[in-house]
């Protein structure tokens, strides 16, 4: 019983004191974001949000080097056409997979 009571006590007070801990986390942005449309819009408070919702093809880096994200790898063709090789197991948030032929 000894024995017990030394396993449960310990859970005991963490379950008593760790909400006492708790926290708010509070968030803020120089302004609101304007659209969730990532097209619709090019300005700060937008693009902060719409970064945490979309992922693109690639991005640029600090030095403007162009960083894969969505693509793994990518080349011209022609003047107009890029081929873009997608990153496996990427899947939207219904859980389909993005491919090429993902609507």
């Amino acid at each position: 019983m000894k024995k017990l009571a030394k396993f449960i006590t310990p859970l005991l007070m963490i379950g008593v004191l760790a909400p006492l801990n708790a926290a708010t986390l509070k968030w803020s942005m120089p302004g609101d974001s304007l659209t969730l449309d990532p097209h619709a819009q090019n300005e700060g408070p937008t693009h902060m949000v719409s970064r945490q919702v979309y992922e693109g093809l690639v991005s640029p880096g600090i030095n403007m080097e162009i960083l894969p994200q969505l693509a793994e790898s990518w080349k011209t063709t022609a003047d107009d056409t890029w081929i873009f090789n997608i990153r496996k197991g990427v899947k939207f948030h219904d859980g389909s997979s993005l491919n090429s032929i993902a609507t």
